[in-house]
């Protein structure tokens, strides 16, 4: 229990530094849905129930829910390469993706960044969602405008400074991952190609149907990072270590 908490705490750090969840221009479109009774394309309204719901907790429930599932994803993940069951292995991976990924700027994000983290956050580009929340949660936009965002006190040049140069890397390593898993542990060589095929598969979409943009692969590129992680660990780990079901289908 303790470390799924301090998972959840590394992963909201951004939005508890900046002191509300994360905004974006798209927000309020998301938020309208519910409240209008109408369908917008791009903006679902299945989401934008889900924000309706944590008004009245100025949104922070939205983004500790999308926390809590992140941190069951990446456990439920882990362990189907026997490694869920470590806490202290859960907590490493989430923090290496908390310091070297986008994903915890995501997570505390209202909203379902070429790869630098930061991209479209700026308080000029949030005006739709200010207007949004002044017709229907003035309290979470007062509480908004004493934020880092709305000050355009978030600063990204550090921290893509370390974050670019990892996600390119990793997603460079991923299919030589691929070639050296194939031949030891199958099972992990396809979770490493899905990976692959997902961040091309998003890059070719977005780049299709929305033209480029930085925040379109780096909501997806934190996938790479793990699957690097647990492909170095599955190659390092003897093969009669793995559990016994695991090991007889391997080749």
């Amino acid at each position: 229990m303790l470390a799924i908490v301090l998972m959840m705490g590394l992963l909201l750090a951004p939005a508890i530094f900046n002191g509300f969840p994360i905004i974006f221009a798209d927000t309020g479109g998301y938020l309208l849905r519910p409240i209008e009774g109408q369908l917008e394309l791009g903006r679902s309204a299945l989401y934008g129930a889900f924000l309706l719901a944590g008004i009245a907790f100025d949104f922070w429930p939205v983004v500790i829910v999308q926390a809590a599932v992140t941190c069951w994803i990446i456990v439920l993940t882990l362990r189907a390469f026997d490694l869920g069951e470590q806490p202290g292995a859960a907590l490493a991976v989430v923090l290496v993706l908390t310091l070297a990924s986008s994903l915890p700027w995501y997570v505390g994000q209202l909203m379902l960044l070429t790869l630098q983290t930061g991209d479209g956050i700026t308080a000029d580009n949030n005006w739709h969602a200010e207007w949004v929340f002044r017709e229907h949660a003035p309290h979470a936009l007062k509480l908004y405008y004493r934020s880092a965002q709305s000050r355009n006190a978030l600063h990204f040049t550090v921290i893509n400074a370390l974050q670019v140069p990892v996600a390119l890397l990793a997603t460079a390593v991923l299919p030589f991952l691929f070639v050296l898993l194939l031949r030891r542990r199958r099972t992990a060589a396809m979770f490493v190609l899905t990976m692959m095929m997902a961040l091309l598969a998003n890059a070719a979409i977005c780049g299709v149907f929305a033209g480029p943009g930085s925040r379109y692969q780096s909501r997806l590129v934190p996938v790479a990072i793990l699957a690097v992680m647990i492909g170095g660990w599955v190659l390092r780990r003897p093969t009669d270590r793995l559990p016994q079901s695991k090991a007889a289908s391997e080749p």
